[in-house]
């Protein structure tokens, strides 16, 4: 997903890939990031009362990560005849 970010000072987002760099996400002001998910995102589990359970499963976090960030609009592909 390609995503803009709007925050005020460079974040990085351990959990997040910068998916063009194949890198963890450092995100800069301003800047447009194919982002996706790190692989073994993980999060506590919990029994069906909501207890933990001392294991851990794996999670799908939301995209973009924040409120920092805005769908980022795809570029239209055009094409130019040359003479």
């Amino acid at each position: 997903m390609k995503a803009t970010f709007h925050g005020d000072v460079t974040t990085t987002y351990a959990e997040y890939i910068d998916a063009e760099h194949d890198r963890t996400l450092v995100a800069e002001p301003g800047e447009t990031y194919d982002i996706r998910q790190a692989a073994g995102v993980t999060r506590p589990g919990a029994d069906a009362e909501g207890n933990p359970t001392g294991e851990h499963q794996a999670a799908t976090l939301p995209m973009p990560p924040d409120d920092r960030w805005t769908t980022a609009k795809a570029l239209a592909k055009t094409t130019k005849e040359l003479d």
